[in-house]
């Protein structure tokens, strides 16, 4: 195998992990916001802080280190469109994730335990919360796209 192989290879299989968890998250999120499961919609806000902090952000981290060993191994350019949006993309993410869905998921957890989810304050958090999680998925999902369709 070549060293470009190892690389995609490691490449695509954190970007799985990266996105693959992110999505189970957002599924459970809706699983319980629905089935008005307040106490596991709580455990599951610290769990996103405790992932996003452990797993998610290291992953990401080295997902986008080796994209960029990855330019720097072939003949592709850092002035080519789709890496360049795929790079921005990863920063919107990444900043997404570390400012704000990370510190407020364990944010709104506690909110939950102490006031209770149906409270107004903690509907409103976990409002704004699941959507901007469910925003930046698609931030992720728009990375993806980009490493598939290579636009020019």
């Amino acid at each position: 195998m070549t060293v470009h192989t190892w690389l995609l290879l490691f490449h695509i299989g954190f970007a799985v992990v990266w996105l693959g968890g992110a999505t189970v998250m957002a599924i459970l999120a809706l699983r319980f916001q629905v089935g008005r499961r307040w106490d596991e919609l709580a455990r599951l806000g610290q769990d996103i802080e405790w992932l996003g902090l452990r797993v998610f952000t290291p992953v990401s981290l080295v997902t986008m280190a080796l994209g960029v060993a990855l330019v720097l191994e072939t003949d592709w350019s850092f002035g080519t469109l789709w890496i360049q949006a795929a790079l921005g993309l990863y920063l919107t993410s990444f900043l997404i994730g570390a400012g704000f869905l990370g510190p407020q998921s364990g944010k709104v957890g506690r909110l939950i335990q102490e006031v209770g989810a149906e409270a107004p304050q903690a509907q409103a958090k976990i409002s704004r919360l699941l959507l901007v999680f469910r925003l930046d998925l698609l931030v992720v999902f728009s990375i993806l796209l980009m490493m598939i369709w290579k636009p020019v």
